[in-house]
């Protein structure tokens, strides 16, 4: 059996796949797409648990951050990599990064972001596009140097949100909503 085979047992079936973080380079406005060397996702010499996400990205930094430092890579990502330790390890390797973050698993940043919009400090512009068919309207919010958690050791961060929403006859609809937070600089 392939040593990078995860196995999942159900009912005494067993189920055998291969998972891998696929990191791909990628550039706004270009078509192309570069692959770079996958981290596989599987139990790691000396563990009986199965590797995680989290673990295979942490991974790959220390196996290939170095050949890509200082050409200005912006890392993206999911909820599961907006946390403070791995924020602090792109960092370190000289990574930008935007990653989502949600209420749930961010309540200080959130109380910070809701606190600022209560006050009238949250700044917030719109624009609006054709699609094709009707007219969107982006509203972006953002603030700079907010917390990622609680405590006194907490990273600074900036955070947008950008919501679409669809122009029609009748009420608006919300068609997308993302929070990611960014450690790059914001402006209007």
């Amino acid at each position: 059996m392939c040593e990078l085979f995860a196995a999942h047992r159900c009912q005494g079936a067993g189920t055998y796949f291969h998972q891998a973080l696929t990191p791909v380079l990628v550039a706004p406005g270009k078509p192309d797409v570069i692959a770079l060397p996958p981290a596989f996702i599987r139990p790691q010499d000396g563990h009986d648990k199965q590797d995680c996400e989290i673990a295979a990205a942490k991974r790959w930094l220390h196996q290939h951050a170095e050949h890509y430092r200082g050409m200005k890579i912006t890392i993206l990502g999911d909820d599961l990599y907006c946390q403070q330790p791995f924020c602090e390890l792109l960092l370190s390797h000289g990574f930008n990064f935007i990653l989502v973050c949600t209420l749930e698993s961010h309540p200080t940043l959130y109380e910070w972001i809701d606190t600022l919009a209560a006050a009238g400090d949250l700044p917030q512009f719109s624009l609006t596009r054709w699609n094709g068919r009707f007219r969107d309207v982006y509203t972006y919010r953002y603030a700079s140097a907010v917390p990622l958690r609680d405590g006194e050791d907490a990273l600074s961060v900036n955070w947008c949100e950008l919501t679409v929403t669809t122009k029609r006859t009748g009420p608006c609809c919300i068609a997308m909503r993302l929070r990611p937070y960014e450690d790059l600089r914001l402006q209007e």
